[in-house]
């Protein structure tokens, strides 16, 4: 297994991958089908996070298959440059292999390395394993989004979790 920043020549590879997470989970954001995103928009987002520089997407390779990502977007207003948000889709194949313990990993070495000390996320509060691996990745809940998903016409109650990151000469 391969952990990498992505590149533009990930554009075709990524939006597989994000279609399938769309599939496969109901964890995600977008619903089976609902992505209308096109390779050429992909490659453009894609080239925008690289050259803006305070946010990247770090990617999981399995033989040549993209099966995971962790993305890590910031911002450079100086008000905020500090924290950044995650989001993370593995595969539920690729699940509980230690995947994304290993891709937080990076994001986090990444954050440090740019400056960035507060990292931020939501997650669904029924998604068990992903709260199992926030928690163990140091993650705490903030507060709750009451009603923040409709999921299958109910409402799905959103953790808020933070995270702040110490510099290495803290640990």
């Amino acid at each position: 297994m391969i952990i990498r920043e992505i590149s533009v020549s990930d554009a075709e590879a990524f939006l597989r991958l994000s279609r399938g997470l769309d599939k496969e989970t109901q964890y995600m954001l977008y619903e089976p089908g609902e992505r209308s995103t096109t390779l050429e928009e992909q490659r453009a987002r894609i080239e925008k996070i690289h050259n803006k520089g305070f946010s990247t997407i770090f990617v999981a390779e399995d033989e040549e298959q993209l099966v995971g990502y962790a993305g890590i977007f910031g911002s450079a207003l100086k008000r905020v440059r500090h924290r950044a948000s995650i989001v993370i889709g593995i595969l539920p194949p690729f699940q509980g292999r230690g995947l994304g313990t290993k891709l937080l990993g990076v994001t986090h070495q990444w954050a440090k390395e740019k400056g960035i000390h507060r990292l931020e996320l939501t997650v669904m509060e029924h998604n068990r394993h992903a709260m199992y691996l926030y928690n163990k990745m140091g993650y705490r809940v903030e507060g709750m989004r009451k009603s923040a998903i409709v999921l299958e016409d109910r409402t799905i109650d959103e953790f808020y979790m933070g995270k702040i990151l110490k510099a290495d000469k803290e640990k």
